[in-house]
């Protein structure tokens, strides 16, 4: 629908200019016909001067709208999904819902309030503090800075793999993904940046 909306304005644009060239030129040579006495061959290259200007003007316009259609065409969209149902491990996943790649530059996450990076071995660590929360087990991948996350890719970045163990263990992992917030910065193949928020 939006290619062909793109599709429809550049041709409306394209003819509005057209159209306005042409009566431009008109007016142009009735101009000089009547108060500059200009001959045919002036009349004819103020005439092509005008046409010139008009096709360099459209040209300039259709780059920048296909340069900004190929940069929407590959931009990147990272998407958060909790799973909270009892009935299978309580988990955080991302995914690439955009057009193009997304480049991760950084992922940090917060804690109760306290900023960490992402790696493996904070959240263990923060887990295993944490008293109200021994003994849930949790495993996370981690991505590193520079890495391409495709299109339509999922990562689950957090799983509580004991949670379907018990009631106890379900509310502890859900309690820890409600208090999790976390911030991944992305750049598009436009090096263009973008962050995701988790809140």
């Amino acid at each position: 629908m939006l290619k062909k909306l793109w599709g429809v304005t550049e041709a409306i644009f394209g003819l509005t200019v057209a159209v306005l060239a042409l009566t431009l030129s008109v007016y142009l040579f009735k101009f000089a016909n009547l108060y500059l006495k200009a001959t045919t061959s002036e009349l004819t290259a103020y005439a092509t001067t005008l046409i010139g200007l008009s096709a360099l003007i459209t040209t300039l316009w259709q780059v920048l709208i296909t340069r900004e259609h190929n940069r929407n065409s590959i931009r990147p969209c990272i998407e958060y999904y909790c799973n909270r149902d009892q009935h299978s491990p309580v988990a955080l996943s991302i995914m690439n819902n955009g057009h193009g790649a997304a480049i991760i530059e950084s992922m940090e996450f917060k804690y109760s309030g306290v900023s960490y990076p992402f790696t493996s071995k904070s959240v263990r660590d923060l887990i295993d503090e944490d008293s109200a929360i021994f003994g849930t087990k949790i495993s996370a991948t981690v991505i590193h800075k520079g890495t391409a996350f495709p299109v339509g890719q999922k990562i689950d970045l957090l799983i509580f793999s004991n949670s379907i163990d018990s009631p106890s263990n379900h509310n502890a992992a859900v309690n820890i993904l409600n208090n999790i917030q976390l911030t991944i910065r992305y750049k598009s193949l436009y090096n263009e940046n973008f962050s995701s928020n988790l809140t």
